[in-house]
């Protein structure tokens, strides 16, 4: 129980800490004109291509997301990751079935709503807004991929730089994908990028307490 409530306490400061600037700007600059929450893209999910294209996009994602670069690391540096609190996952390795409510809070909350609401849902439209859709993709990705270099930065996790740059340029490909399936297969909808975001986030997460 413990371990749920710290989950939470974190979930809930993440969300206030990632929407503050969000909410912050629509208040000024948009509430008179729409809704919050559609502003951000929380609204009903619907197809603008060919369920093909989910398909292909479902499969290269799949691809990306198993796809293994440990064997392109040193050593020194996945021994830090692997100890290091920065790595949420590390927090649910050998709990079996006790991992499962916190990790669907953090993993759904904590990462998949909090980040998708930021980054996809008002970072991506607003620079997608006055850059275009395209570079708003493109430079929300720099920023999403910055920020896991930051984030171990300010954990204190030492890692070399080449995998600094396997993160920035992993997390950043992560949130380009994200942001190409809320944009460019759905209606500009944030629901699918925070599903897929916090499911990907449960299984790393959860593998580790069960093995």
């Amino acid at each position: 129980m413990g371990l749920v409530l710290q989950k939470l306490l974190t979930a809930v400061t993440t969300f206030v800490c990632f929407s503050f600037i969000p909410f912050l700007w629509w208040y000024i600059y948009h509430r008179k004109q729409v809704g919050f929450f559609e502003w951000v893209g929380f609204i009903k999910p619907k197809l603008k291509r060919s369920p093909w294209s989910l398909v292909v996009f479902l499969v290269v994602y799949y691809l990306f997301y198993t796809l293994d670069i440990k064997a392109l690391l040193d050593p020194e540096s996945i021994d830090a990751m692997d100890s290091s609190s920065t790595v949420a996952a590390n927090a649910y390795k050998g709990l079996g079935a006790a991992a499962i409510l916190p990790c669907l809070i953090e993993c759904f909350i904590a990462n998949g709503v909090s980040e998708e609401l930021f980054y996809r849902g008002f970072l991506t439209k607003r620079l997608g807004a006055r850059l275009g859709m395209n570079t708003g993709i493109a430079l929300q990705a720099v920023c999403f991929g910055l920020m896991h270099n930051l984030l171990f930065l300010a954990g204190g996790t030492d890692v070399s730089a080449q995998m600094h740059l396997a993160l920035f340029l992993v997390s950043g490909f992560g949130g380009l994908m994200l942001a190409l399936l809320n944009e460019r297969i759905f209606n500009g909808s944030i629901i699918p990028s925070i599903f897929l975001h916090g499911l990907g986030n449960f299984i790393s997460a959860i593998s580790g307490a069960f093995s």
